[in-house]
């Protein structure tokens, strides 16, 4: 991605509405917002990219299965997670028909799906985590290692969510309404590096 705007660092603090005239006026979009603030998204590994290419090709199969009930988007499509307060751009994420009206702008994500980064796994797996299992529409948020066998997956329940991780290519991880997916899909042609980084 190229060098943040410099007209970026001479504020600290934006509106909703300057965060969006901003992202539509910057050649390299994938900007993010978080409460005043204009972050730019970490950079993606190829092994980052094959993963996740690997579950928005399975998620849009499951997709078709559904007689295309639910809507798939990969990196570029912006979620909104709270409302004029945090909107992100994740992995891959899975919304309903009723979402399909904004082009770019997506509010009521079913599945969020992050792989991790060594840049932005703590952000990951303490902010975003919270932020995410904040939407009352989420029933799944799942984060998926890029360095070894292991996806972490947190489940609506009644009242709580419910976490579970798998290590195993054979397993299968039930996605609630929308079929399943093994982890042998989601690392098909993964070769990992212990040398990775995010």
């Amino acid at each position: 991605m190229g060098a943040f705007p410099l007209y970026l660092q001479e504020k600290k603090h934006y509106t909703v509405v300057e965060y969006f005239d901003l992202e539509n006026r910057l050649r390299e979009k994938l900007y993010e917002f978080d409460e005043g603030k204009i972050i730019r998204r970490a950079e993606r590994t190829a092994t980052h990219k094959e993963i996740t290419l690997n579950v928005a090709f399975t998620f849009r199969q499951l997709a078709r299965i559904k007689d295309d009930k639910f809507n798939i988007y990969a990196s570029n499509v912006r979620l909104e997670v709270q409302q004029n307060q945090k909107y992100y751009y994740p992995d891959v994420f899975v919304t309903c028909e009723a979402d399909a009206k904004l082009p770019l702008l997506k509010k009521e994500a079913k599945i969020v799906v992050e792989v991790l980064s060594d840049s932005s796994e703590s952000v990951d797996k303490k902010d975003r985590q919270t932020d995410y299992l904040q939407m009352n529409s989420l029933e799944q948020y799942i984060r998926i290692s890029q360095k070894s066998v292991f996806v972490e997956v947190y489940e609506r329940k009644s009242d709580f969510f419910a976490y579970k991780i798998y290590t195993d290519l054979k397993q299968e991880i039930e996605l609630a309404n929308f079929g399943g997916i093994f982890l042998q899909s989601i690392y098909e042609s993964v070769k990992f590096d212990t040398n990775l980084a995010g």
